[in-house]
């Protein structure tokens, strides 16, 4: 017997093993919605603490190295030096002077001089001091042969003259600064301190003001 087609017949055998698949139910909408909200916000909240920790990296590290500097820099910060001082005591004066100067020698290079010094640097030598007590001529400073050669040179020296205590004090400071020369006289003396530094380290000018309002006669 011819069996007939019958496609109806095959695809139901075709069908009849195969588990139904059930189809999922779409989700809602508001679901959905808080669900991409709360993703939102959690990646937000991530994000703004990857920024804090960033900032916070950023700015600490300067802080401290600020601190650091400040600490550094007052560290090596140049303090004000006061070198010490050396006294020369002579028969007559009495006076201080820089302590870099720690070379005393005491000469006799004039017949006329009642004293001389020579003040010298062991570990500078282009500066020194030379000291001296003359009698005072009859003409007073102006015949002073020291005073008078760089009086009559007004072009390289600059004078000036004070009261110390009620004696003559005159200064000659030359144009270049590296020389200034004191004479100062007391009663039939006159005390002469010349100072000479081709150290532009050097102020003269201080050194000379240390020695004047020190100076004490016996």
């Amino acid at each position: 017997m011819i069996e007939r087609y019958d496609p109806e017949l095959e695809a139901a055998e075709w069908t009849e093993g195969v588990p139904a698949v059930e189809a999922e139910a779409p989700r809602p909408r508001k679901a959905h919605w808080a669900a991409w909200t709360s993703s939102m916000v959690a990646v937000g909240a991530v994000l703004g603490l990857v920024i804090i920790g960033g900032l916070k990296f950023v700015s600490d590290p300067v802080e401290a190295n600020g601190k650091s500097l400040s600490h550094e820099q007052a560290s090596v910060a140049p303090t004000p030096f006061k070198p010490p001082t050396n006294q020369l005591g002579a028969l007559t004066f009495t006076f201080s002077y820089p302590g870099e100067f720690d070379q005393v020698a005491q000469s006799k290079n004039s017949s006329r001089a009642l004293e001389q010094y020579m003040l010298g640097s062991k570990a500078n030598y282009r500066h020194s001091i030379a000291v001296e007590v003359n009698p005072l001529v009859a003409g007073g400073l102006s015949g002073d042969s020291s005073y008078r050669t760089r009086q009559i040179h007004p072009a390289d020296y600059r004078e000036t003259q004070e009261q110390i205590g009620g004696d003559l004090v005159a200064t000659m400071t030359k144009v270049d600064k590296q020389e200034q020369a004191m004479f100062w006289v007391h009663g039939d003396k006159v005390l002469t301190v010349a100072i000479t530094s081709s150290d532009a380290k050097d102020d003269v000018a201080a050194f000379m003001a240390l020695i004047k309002k020190s100076v004490r006669w016996h």
